[in-house]
């Protein structure tokens, strides 16, 4: 697996390979969906002045596949790849495929203090833009 790139021997411990990793970055739940969805979850993060993420279903956890983190606090949590944690609340719109069906959904952190209803109409926004620009 060493010659393949698929691990490294560090100091006599195993750890992901530069090849596994290339393999990681190029996964996407649909395809194109991550180069169109990083521009409407920018803008949306920007607009709204909180994190930002397009969130997929995987077997039975749901994934973060892309991010725009404003708040120092959701680096480590909302990082693509991450599994999305349990108790952050998040206002949330789902993403469709030409065909309708749900593929995600774009949502944004809702930290104290905020009304969910405030953010609504700005994430719906943002998951339609996704889902037409999929489309297209």
């Amino acid at each position: 697996m060493e010659v393949l790139g698929a691990v490294e021997n560090v100091r006599g411990r195993y750890r992901i390979g530069a090849q596994m990793f290339r393999l990681g970055q190029a996964w996407e739940p649909a395809p194109g969906i991550l180069r169109v969805a990083r521009q409407p979850l920018r803008a949306l993060s920007a607009t709204i002045r909180t994190s930002t993420i397009l969130a997929v279903p995987r077997r039975d956890r749901v994934l973060v596949a892309a991010a725009s983190i404003v708040r120092a606090e959701d680096v480590a949590r909302l990082r693509p790849g991450a599994t999305v944690p349990a108790g952050m609340e998040f206002v949330s719109a789902p993403v469709r495929t030409p065909s309708s069906s749900v593929i995600g959904t774009v949502s944004a952190v809702l930290d104290s203090g905020r009304s969910a209803t405030a953010l609504r109409e700005a994430v719906g926004h943002a998951a339609r833009a996704i889902s037409a620009a999929l489309a297209s």
